[in-house]
């Protein structure tokens, strides 16, 4: 009389759910990997939808983390704009004011030019 070949039993834990997949079987649970090597059970009977699709639960929760983090980045992009516009004012401000004394200062150079030009000709009149 032969002896069945003892033959392992891989089991493997599904990654949404955590329930125990038996993945080496004829009957084993059915199970899908996905190509990052992430195992997910799905249960379901033909011709009808799935009663249980761990992977379809794991995407729909993907894409909301993701329209989340989508909206959070977003908040935080306007927060930047907002504070880049305040700092806008305030270099144009600071930038205003710097044209303002380069100007006093070229008409200070032009009235002291004026006004030694003007000394210098009364003195050589003299």
């Amino acid at each position: 009389m032969r002896r069945k070949k003892h033959r392992p039993i891989f089991v493997r834990n599904c990654d949404y759910c955590g329930t125990q997949l038996q993945t080496n079987e004829p009957n084993s649970d059915s199970y899908v990997i996905t190509a990052e090597h992430k195992i997910f059970c799905k249960i379901h009977y033909v011709g009808e939808p799935p009663i249980k699709d761990c992977l379809e639960d794991y995407i729909r929760s993907k894409k909301n983390v993701r329209n989340e983090t989508k909206k959070i980045n977003e908040i935080q992009h306007q927060e930047k704009k907002e504070i880049s516009k305040k700092e806008k004012e305030k270099v144009l401000k600071k930038i205003d004011d710097y044209l303002f004394e380069l100007k006093q200062k070229q008409r200070r150079q032009r009235a002291a030019k004026f006004q030694t030009e003007t000394y210098s000709e009364s003195k050589s009149t003299i």
